[in-house]
């Protein structure tokens, strides 16, 4: 018998064949062991961040956490693919598992951000690899090359000033000739 997904590796009673024979006497418990091995897929693409473009003959490296599923222990494991020319790899039979893989561009030696990948059935799980700009693209621009922003500052304050002292003087100038107002004086009779 075969599970999809796993392969043998040993049952309670011996057996190579996933059945156990298993007395129960009432009001008891039987218990019955089997282990297997899951057999798991991680695929993916390595590429450019800014144009989506593969980056094919990169490195891919994916960390298995073991056994005990813990990262940092003795029993964690690598696995190591190149790229595919469009950027994409594949790692069919993985143990089932969670890992966390990385993509490397060996002519640049950027380094895509750390993907999770968890393993759980023999669906494909897959990991996107971006790899972003260079360290060099990153750094700030010398200040010798920047552009002169600000050499003609002085003129602009002066015609701000000018026209703020143009407008304030029309104020002043507006009030001197009020609107009178003529009214008749006279009685009102009855």
């Amino acid at each position: 018998m075969t599970i999809k997904g796993f392969d043998y590796t040993s049952d309670s009673d011996g057996q190579t064949d996933w059945l156990v024979d298993v007395v129960v006497v009432a009001n008891t418990t039987a218990e019955a062991d089997f282990a297997g091995l899951g057999r798991g897929e991680v695929a993916g693409q390595v590429f450019e961040f800014a144009t989506p473009q593969g980056l094919g003959g990169a490195m891919v490296q994916c960390l298995w956490s073991g056994f005990d599923d813990l990262f940092g222990t003795a029993d964690d494991v690598t696995f190591t693919v190149v790229a595919y020319a469009a950027g994409s790899f594949d790692m069919a039979g993985v143990p089932y598992s969670v890992f966390t893989c990385i993509g490397r561009d060996p002519m640049t030696d950027r380094t895509a951000p750390a993907a999770t990948a968890t393993v759980f059935s023999p669906e494909v799980v897959v990991a996107a690899l971006p790899l972003g700009p260079s360290a060099d693209a990153l750094a700030p621009p010398d200040a010798a090359s920047l552009p002169n922003t600000g050499a003609q500052s002085d003129r602009v304050m002066s015609l701000a000033l000018l026209t703020l002292t143009g407008g304030a003087g029309a104020v002043p100038v507006a009030r001197r000739n009020p609107r009178r107002q003529h009214g008749v004086r006279g009685r009102v009779g009855t």
